[in-house]
């Protein structure tokens, strides 16, 4: 198992009594199952649809956020080598899409975590013409938080690059994202994946 991961939720942790001193809105049930609908939606149309370029991606998240916004998010809530970040705001829930130099992702604070994870299934197994869909990681952590990381990638029979599709989910409150999706670009090594 890789450190960097387990490192990056130890810290995550770190910041739970943070949040949970803040208070959480209480969302019914059928609002976390629009929220995993809509931020589902935005990573197929911002990130999959462009398939992470960044020239497409800008175009279409129009307005990046400044860097005193992006500094009033929770830590931990934005990649720290993010290069632009844009909040999408639906029915009362935000939703941030992302880009760094080798990915592209969508993140919430609350959404229903087992529709995420059909939502992410019914995109990886719908891959572009001439890809198949394979599995590289499907794991979950109980301690400190739960979190469970799925990935997929999608790739030609005998190509060395793939484009990788993970979804990494909780359904703690004590985090500050419920829900994230990341598209990055790598060469195959047929070794599970871990991304952080």
């Amino acid at each position: 198992m890789a450190k960097r991961p387990i490192s990056r939720l130890l810290t995550l942790a770190a910041f739970s009594v943070l949040l949970a001193a803040c208070g959480r809105e209480e969302v019914p049930p059928e609002q976390m199952a629009d929220r995993a609908n809509a931020a589902a939606e935005l990573f197929r149309q911002g990130c999959v649809a462009f398939d992470g370029a960044a020239d497409k991606v800008r175009a279409f998240a129009d307005t990046a956020l400044n860097a005193e916004e992006i500094g009033r998010l929770p830590a931990g809530f934005i990649e720290p080598d993010a290069l632009a970040v844009w909040k999408k705001t639906q029915d009362g829930a935000d939703y941030f899409l992302s880009l760094t130099g080798n990915s592209c992702s969508v993140k919430t604070a609350r959404a229903d975590e087992n529709l995420i994870r059909k939502q992410f299934m019914v995109l990886v197994e719908n891959p572009p013409s001439g890809l198949n869909n394979e599995l590289r990681t499907d794991q979950a952590s109980e301690s400190p938080v739960p979190i469970r990381q799925l990935s997929y990638a999608w790739r030609a029979s005998g190509s060395p690059e793939e484009t990788l599709l993970t979804v990494k989910t909780t359904p703690s409150d004590q985090l500050p994202v419920q829900a994230v999706f990341y598209l990055t670009h790598q060469s195959y090594n047929g070794k599970p994946v871990l991304v952080q």
